[in-house]
């Protein structure tokens, strides 16, 4: 009973902690070129639109809205942002206005920024090196589409995982080799998830339009967890004190660590598994063992 009262109280402590608040908020990395416009709301004569491109020093915090025929970005303050250059040679750009930034990608940079300012070559040229790359080279379909530039930020947020763990190794104990068991063991895990995203957009080299993106993720997830799993007793593992193969309820609890690649994600998970009935000569009650892990995020 008081092993039951102990991961009643686990599984309420870590559900109460939980939360499906999103600020959706990322942290820009540094050396991110970015591009804005400013038009001229007066109209004045001899008065032009300007293009600004901005660098990222430090990590602002942003926010970012991607479409396949968009990419956005919002940051709060611009104080976060350096600027690198201002072109005044412009009109009728249609670029967002200045409360939204995109990165600075070679079909601007070629055709309207160097188009209209020829000291733009000469000031970045040596410094902001793009891209003009067929997306995929030897595929003579996809010849006329292009990536150029890109944008890299970072995450960190709070992740509520279920998971499953396929087997299990058990270190030697007790006089007997080390156990290797499989078997559906599942339980949730919450804890932190920290992710590095680039995302390089596709523009067709003729309307110059962006098309789509490619997406990359990388992550770590950190978490306690706590799980039900299934004990199998027999005379062998319990010095004889079971005479009767049999299953009973247990519970499993520890830390995972698991990797994630785009959708692809594989972790490693420490515990110890408990039987609350009859297990108390079980050879592995309490036991530290290693096991494979794949988890599914329910809050994203």
């Amino acid at each position: 009973m008081k092993n039951i009262a102990f991961l009643i109280l686990t599984i309420a402590v870590v559900t109460s902690c939980t939360t499906t608040q999103n600020l959706e908020q990322i942290q820009l990395s540094k050396n991110n070129y970015l591009m804005t416009h400013r038009s001229n709301p007066t109209g004045e004569s001899g008065k032009r639109d300007s293009i600004i491109i901005y660098k990222t020093e430090s990590k602002p915090l942003a926010s970012v809205n991607l479409d396949s025929d968009k990419l956005l970005i919002t940051i709060p303050s611009k104080d976060d942002l350096t600027v690198v250059y201002i072109s005044r040679a412009f009109t009728d750009t249609d670029l967002p206005d200045q409360k939204k930034y995109m990165i600075l990608n070679e079909y601007y940079y070629l055709d309207l920024l160097n188009s209209h300012d020829t000291n733009l070559r000469n000031e970045l040229g040596n410094e902001i090196k793009l891209t003009n790359k067929p997306i995929i080279k030897c595929d003579e379909k996809w010849s006329d589409y292009r990536f150029s530039g890109k944008l890299k930020y970072f995450e960190k947020k709070q992740i509520f995982q279920t998971i499953v763990i396929p087997f299990k190794i058990r270190a030697k104990t007790n006089s007997k080799p080390s156990d290797f068991s499989t078997g559906f063991n599942a339980g949730f895990a919450y804890g932190w998830q920290w992710k590095r995203t680039t995302i390089k957009p596709i523009f067709h080299k003729e309307d110059k339009k962006m098309k789509g993106y490619d997406k990359k993720e990388l992550a770590f997830s950190l978490a306690p967890f706590i799980g039900l799993t299934p004990v199998k007793l027999n005379p062998d593992n319990t010095n004889n004190t079971i005479l009767t193969e049999k299953s009973v309820v247990g519970y499993s609890a520890g830390a995972i660590g698991v990797f994630e690649i785009n959708n692809f994600n594989l972790g490693i998970a420490f515990g110890f598994d408990h039987g609350v009935e009859d297990s108390e000569n079980w050879d592995y009650q309490n036991k530290i063992w290693t096991g494979l892990v794949i988890g599914i995020d329910l809050i994203k």
